[in-house]
């Protein structure tokens, strides 16, 4: 009896988990704990072209192979987060230099796709700032 009570629990929780539910502030965690390889950095959103920005403090440029391998991972943190800002911006620590990608409501499809096809996907989908 308490065996199925467990059970019961562990597949609401799995299903609360898989809903897709993050709030803003967990987003943000995950991004910190998944960027965390490319450096520290800063968060920020700015609400006048809804777009929220990643500014690394120890890189003088974000080159391109730094922003394909940064972006899916970032990805995997925002996909599920709705409330996320349309455009994402990896930049430099000066702010000046970096790519935009320009929608995030993207990255489930970034996720999902395979190797071979994402530079096509990120990159067609992105401009440089």
């Amino acid at each position: 009896m308490f065996k199925n009570i467990i059970n019961r629990y562990l597949v609401v929780l799995i299903f609360i988990l898989m809903s897709g539910y993050v709030s803003k502030a967990d987003t943000v965690s995950d991004l910190r704990e998944l960027l965390a390889p490319y450096g520290s950095f800063d968060f920020r959103e700015s609400g006048r072209n809804d777009i929220a920005y990643a500014i690394f403090q120890d890189q003088k440029q974000i080159t391109k192979q730094m922003y394909l391998a940064a972006l899916p991972f970032a990805c995997l943190a925002i996909r599920e987060d709705p409330s996320f800002p349309k455009q994402f911006a990896i930049l430099n620590r000066f702010g000046q230099q970096g790519y935009v990608f320009e929608d995030t409501g993207l990255c489930a499809e970034v996720t999902r796709t395979r190797v071979n096809e994402l530079e096509l996907l990120i990159l067609g989908n992105s401009h440089l700032q």
